[in-house]
């Protein structure tokens, strides 16, 4: 296999090409191709050279600072004419180089006479080292599938009777449910879906709730059991809506009547309803309890209190909290009289 002037690896084989045209940019022959001189000069070997004229001169003992040339034949073929002042010869590169010192551009210079009158040509290449086998590491949240062709057989000619694939997963983040515990809160509904395919379920689930919580900076029991139940409610409902058998079965025969009775739509339903009960709260930080909305609530002064100017009695909200859920209380903050809120931790 020769490889072009982009790239080239230590070991192989490239194909160099050069085009002789007159001063109209118009192909010519040159005088005479066993005159055409090819030199190759490795990044070292060019630093050497301060004139690149004078380095290629019509002498063809001369090209003093070239790895390689032509007149000596290998690592060159012979060079060929391909078509009107076209003309082609590869070079093989030594698998012996120095890695750090001879990989990078690499530089071809072409003699030739046309009309009698010495021209040159000067072209590069590149030159890499060889491949190497990189350790390629398996992050979070990758399905592996392994698939086995048929052809595949032991030292004994046996083979595979058919294509066999094999597919596992890596640890899924985040992951705020087990499979157990989602198996425990939906019984048999689940019976028919793998674990792979529950685990998946739980990680969008445990995805869209860290989406829901973002900004809050939830924390404590409350949000981490919100979080949980959740999760465990979102991954139900993508389950049972999978094409899967669950509007349940029935049999008779003679006097034996056995029956699954499936109410699918009712257990839809009520997963519904939990999911956005514990999404609220999840929603929320956990600073608020299931069953508990997010809607703004008011309080009214006690019937004590004679003085209903609007206004009075309240501490200001940049300075208290009027947490969920809301009551008649009062504190003193500083000399003042007690007025209705709840102090900041």
């Amino acid at each position: 296999m020769a490889y072009k002037r982009d790239c080239v690896p230590f070991g192989g084989t490239v194909t160099l090409r050069a085009i002789f045209a007159d001063s109209c940019g118009n192909p010519v022959d040159v005088d005479d191709i066993a005159d055409i001189v090819v030199a190759v000069y490795k990044p070292d070997d060019q630093d050497a050279v301060s004139d690149w004229k004078v380095e290629a001169p019509s002498a063809e003992d001369d090209f003093a600072n070239a790895t390689d040339t032509s007149v000596d034949q290998p690592p060159f073929s012979a060079i060929t004419k391909i078509a009107k002042g076209f003309y082609e010869v590869t070079y093989d590169v030594s698998n012996t180089l120095d890695e750090d010192a001879d990989k990078g551009l690499w530089i071809d210079i072409w003699r030739a006479e046309i009309n009698g009158i010495e021209v040159y040509a000067r072209f590069t290449f590149t030159v890499e080292a060889k491949g190497k086998v990189v350790l390629q590491t398996i992050g979070e949240n990758t399905v592996i599938a392994i698939i086995l062709s048929e052809d595949v057989s032991d030292l004994n000619g046996n083979s595979l009777e058919s294509e066999t694939q094999l597919s596992f997963s890596t640890t899924y983040n985040p992951y705020y449910c087990s499979v157990d515990l989602l198996r425990l809160e939906c019984g048999s509904w689940l019976d028919t879906v793998p674990d792979d395919t529950l685990s998946l379920m739980i990680h969008w689930a445990s995805i869209e709730a860290d989406a829901w919580s973002k900004g809050m900076g939830g924390k404590g029991p409350i949000f981490e059991t919100a979080r949980t139940k959740f999760v465990v409610y979102d991954a139900a409902l993508r389950a049972l809506q999978l094409p899967a058998d669950v509007g349940g079965k029935k049999k008779m025969l003679g006097d034996l009547l056995i029956e699954t009775n499936g109410e699918s739509e009712g257990a839809l339903k009520e997963l519904k309803e939990k999911r956005e009960e514990w999404l609220r709260v999840v929603n929320a930080g956990g600073t608020i309890v299931p069953g508990q909305g997010l809607a703004p609530t008011t309080a009214k002064i006690g019937d004590a209190v004679k003085d209903y100017t609007p206004g009075r009695r309240w501490h200001k909200p940049s300075d208290v909290n009027f947490a969920q859920p809301s009551q008649n209380s009062r504190y003193k903050s500083g000399g003042g009289k007690p007025k209705f809120g709840w102090q900041k931790k």
